[in-house]
């Protein structure tokens, strides 16, 4: 009779533990839930609150105002508009989906509003370059120097060849609207510029040395070759390219078939891309070394293989918009 009634006593407190488990645990979903929403409900709010400022206050941007109280003025907001970015990224962890997309949706608004308006009140000055030949193999055009008149435009080969100043400041330099060309930058041309390569197709670029910042807008079928940039690389509407990009960090947006070979020491950013591939940094040439260090990107740091899907929020499975290239299909390309 005592082993029966141990024996009972023992499975009534196997239950009774079982029982307590079950009960912890629910009280533990439940506290998970409420802080979830919690910090989704606060989120909201700070968020919305940081929008609608920027709304009103680019609503204040007029002609009315001077060239020098708008620049200040513009630097302002894009500093709001990329904490509030952050703010974004660092919340992804605990927003639901619906959340994120429509805080997307809210920020890029925001954002084409604010190209809007600078186009409106300080609209972009186009500058010339001289072309010269005989500095890289096969006559590469080659940008120079200003011209004397800013709005001159110099023509090769029945071609404009042209510099294109965009948002940021007078160093803003770049190839635009060429196609089936092969197109160079010096070292002393691009030193601490800011590069704009915009419509491009079937085209060569090579830009030795070490510009600030890269911007890169719809390009088709063309391979880009940049040297260390001390800054970041945005690069957006490209199709069936091949980039090899040394920076800070790239991000890439509404992007396909394109393969980006990258050395970041901070990471790569793809947002409504698909069939993008990644692989460490492939281009050499006379020089890179001192580049690097000149651009503060240090060699050994190489995060190629560290890169956020915006649009993939599992973090379970991998995002299905970008691969790795394998190692035998990775090419090495030297400058003789």
């Amino acid at each position: 009779m005592d082993a029966k009634a141990q024996k009972m006593k023992e499975r009534f407190q196997k239950r009774q533990e079982a029982r307590m488990a079950e009960l912890q645990r629910k009280k533990e979903m439940s506290a998970t839930k409420k802080s979830e929403g919690g910090n989704t409900e606060a989120f909201i709010k700070s968020f919305s609150e940081n929008a609608d400022q920027m709304t009103e206050r680019l609503g204040k941007f007029h002609n009315g105002l001077e060239k020098s109280e708008l620049t200040p003025m513009f630097d302002e907001i894009m500093k709001d508009l990329k904490r509030t970015q952050k703010f974004l990224t660092d919340s992804v962890v605990f927003l639901p989906d619906f959340e994120v997309k429509s805080a997307q949706a809210i920020l890029k608004k925001i954002q084409d509003d604010i190209n809007l308006k600078h186009e409106e009140l300080l609209p972009r000055k186009k500058f010339g370059f001289k072309t010269r030949t005989n500095m890289v193999p096969k006559n590469d055009d080659i940008v120079d120097s200003f011209n004397k008149s800013t709005n001159e435009k110099i023509e090769k080969d029945g071609t404009e060849v042209e510099a294109i100043k965009t948002y940021g400041g007078e160093n803003d330099f770049g190839f635009s609207n060429r196609s089936d060309c092969e197109l160079s930058m010096s070292s002393n041309d691009c030193k601490q510029k800011d590069i704009k390569l915009s419509n491009l197709e079937n085209c060569t670029i090579k830009i030795f040395g070490c510009p600030s910042a890269l911007h890169i807008t719809n390009l088709k079928g063309c391979k880009i070759f940049v040297g260390p940039i001390s800054r970041a690389s945005f690069v957006s509407d490209c199709t069936g390219c091949h980039f090899s990009l040394a920076c800070q960090q790239v991000r890439i947006h509404t992007t396909k078939d394109c393969t980006f070979n990258i050395h970041v020491t901070g990471k790569a950013i793809i947002e409504d891309c698909s069939c993008v591939g990644f692989a460490p940094y492939n281009w050499s040439y006379q020089g890179l070394s001192e580049d690097f260090q000149e651009a503060g990107l240090r060699l050994d740091i190489n995060r190629w293989d560290d890169v956020d899907d915006f649009n993939w929020l599992t973090s379970s499975k991998p995002s299905p918009n970008w691969y790795k290239v394998p190692e035998d299909s990775r090419v090495t390309v030297k400058e003789p």
